[in-house]
């Protein structure tokens, strides 16, 4: 804020959510959208954040990737929310198999998807340094191939005053180009869940890390740290460069709330969150595949190595939802 001052009146956080529920012989069926203005970051345009259709055990459609435990989402006011946060959004298939119905027992669950999420990759060149120089030959033709949908299973608890989720993740990411390809896998695991303590009041606690997963967290997400070349080599006298195989980047966040109601209509929510990734081993002459328009424009390329949140709001709602 000292080096960019900026302010900002805007009606893009605006959401509006319809949903149609009708019962059936068989199962209720459910279709819900939830559609807002923030489409573009620095001007108002609409979309539809979120559309999908439950039957049964099913669902299909577009929401928070099923990596995510949507209960542990804290009642912050920002738009952002928590930086380790997965507040990404998927199509995706879902199956949720309640372990009461199979007289497994009660307030548990077994939940398998498979979700559209293409790999963030570093892939490209950069750039000349120098101002109107030409990018490296082929440089725009480095892309992420998207093989195969990203899996996912989890195990859901949901107790009387709890719910709680453990989740793991596999996905395979590939980068193409002029006489390259290479292809490496991510995993990660995520341990969830929100816990009742006196009254209204609540506490979520929350973790999530592997290898390739630079996507499922907020501020990671779009910066192409799912994984790059373990090695990238200039020719003498300049050139295109040789890349190694593709290399998995590890990263790991938590994030931590506490919900306080002080009276029926007034509440605090206080949360912490921190990510950390470590991408030292992306070469510096590598950038990002993903959102460069113009790269014979940029000159200047940062690292993420460490972000860190946090918030205290209070919320006064005089009528219940």
């Amino acid at each position: 804020s000292t080096l960019y001052p900026r302010e900002v009146i805007s009606p893009n956080q605006t959401q509006l959510g319809v949903w149609f529920e009708q019962p059936t012989n068989l199962a209720r069926f459910r279709a819900y959208t939830l559609m807002n203005l923030f489409k573009e970051v620095d001007r108002t345009a609409f979309q539809v954040y979120k559309v999908y259709a439950n039957y049964g055990w099913f669902k299909a459609g577009k929401d928070y990737t099923i990596f995510f435990n949507q209960s542990a989402a804290p009642d912050t006011i920002d738009f952002e929310g928590p930086n380790a946060i997965p507040y990404v959004r998927t199509p995706q298939l879902v199956m949720n198999i309640p372990f009461e119905s199979l007289g497994l027992g009660e307030h548990q669950g077994l939940v398998f998807g498979a979700e559209h999420m293409p790999g963030e990759l570093t892939l490209r060149q950069t750039p000349s340094r120098t101002p109107g120089a030409q990018p490296p030959s082929g440089q725009d033709e480095y892309v992420s191939v998207n093989q195969m949908p990203s899996i996912i299973a989890k195990y859901v608890y949901t107790p009387e005053r709890a719910h709680i989720e453990a989740a793991g993740l596999f996905r395979r990411l590939t980068g193409s180009g002029p006489d390259y390809r290479s292809t490496s896998y991510g995993y990660g695991m995520a341990l969830s869940g929100k816990i009742a303590t006196w009254g209204k009041n609540n506490l979520i606690l929350a973790a999530q890390g592997g290898q390739g997963i630079a996507a499922y967290s907020q501020d990671s997400s779009g910066l192409g740290l799912d994984a790059a070349p373990g090695s990238f080599v200039v020719p003498p006298g300049g050139g295109k460069g040789q890349r190694g195989p593709l290399k998995s980047i590890p990263i790991w966040g938590s994030w931590v709330a506490y919900q306080h109601f002080w009276t029926d209509t007034l509440r605090s929510t206080g949360t912490f969150s921190i990510l950390s990734v470590n991408d030292e081993s992306i070469s510096g002459n590598l950038t990002s595949v993903n959102d460069i328009e113009d790269a014979s424009d940029i000159y200047y390329y940062g690292r993420l190595l460490q972000a860190r949140y946090a918030s205290i709001n209070l919320v006064w709602s005089p009528n219940p939802t």
